[in-house]
């Protein structure tokens, strides 16, 4: 083959891939608008809350809901709507265009994963004799794990393998470290010892501390790295 001849290959490589993996802008808008307006569930959504949300976080974070009945609807309803979203987009695209991605591997782990956190949160907890002896004490580390976000975050890694986009699996990560950190502290911006100790250059006692926010500006720094992809993919989209 010439050269000529090579880069007219590669450049129909790319443009198949780009146009087979050019809807990935939508479920993932979707995802992000469904974490954000979750902050509408939350009674302190700018300001820092006295207190921590009664467990389980339905809202998704360990800050005081306006309801938790409410709360539990929203995810229970917007998490399979938005996948919903997703599956009707994937096949006008198959039409319109030809081309398939593996859209039941996004289905398939964000419905699995909210199932295991509904599991998780309807295991039998044994009370304390006495309410106040474990008033002090850390939440079980598997607390983390009992919210929606982590069925949030699932979904953007699974989307970021099919749609193969680096960037929303990074997102996706982000998104699930975080919020497996506050809801298995059990405060909304508090940072661990071990985390303070690594962000300190493993000096000091490492005794960790909190950080002045309420539930919405934390969503927004959750959602960041997706917020960025989009903006991103929406300038390319835009220079073409």
């Amino acid at each position: 083959m010439t050269d000529e001849t090579l880069a007219e290959v590669r450049r129909l490589r790319t443009r198949t891939r780009e146009r087979a993996h050019g809807g990935a802008w939508l479920p993932a808008a979707v995802l992000a608008a469904l974490v954000l307006l979750s902050g509408l569930l939350y009674r302190f959504p700018f300001s820092v809350a006295d207190e921590s949300g009664p467990w389980p976080y339905w809202p998704g974070l360990p800050s005081v809901p306006r309801s938790s009945a409410l709360s539990y609807a929203y995810w229970l309803v917007g998490l399979p709507a938005a996948f919903a979203v997703a599956v009707v987009w994937y096949r006008y695209r198959a039409r319109r265009l030809g081309v398939r991605v593996a859209w039941p591997v996004l289905v398939t782990v964000g419905l699995a994963a909210f199932v295991l956190m509904l599991a998780l949160v309807a295991i039998p907890r044994e009370l304390p004799p006495d309410p106040n002896a474990f008033a002090g004490s850390e939440p079980p580390l598997w607390h983390g794990f009992a919210t929606p976000l982590v069925a949030v975050a699932a979904s953007l890694v699974a989307l970021g393998r099919v749609e193969r986009s680096p960037g929303l699996a990074v997102a996706g990560l982000w998104l699930g470290g975080f919020s497996f950190l506050a809801n298995a502290e059990g405060f909304l911006g508090r940072i661990p010892g071990w985390l303070d100790w690594i962000l300190a250059g493993g000096e000091g006692p490492g005794i960790g501390g909190g950080i002045d926010t309420g539930a919405v500006p934390a969503l927004v720094f959750l959602t960041l790295p997706l917020l960025i992809w989009l903006c991103a993919k929406g300038v390319r989209s835009a220079l073409r």
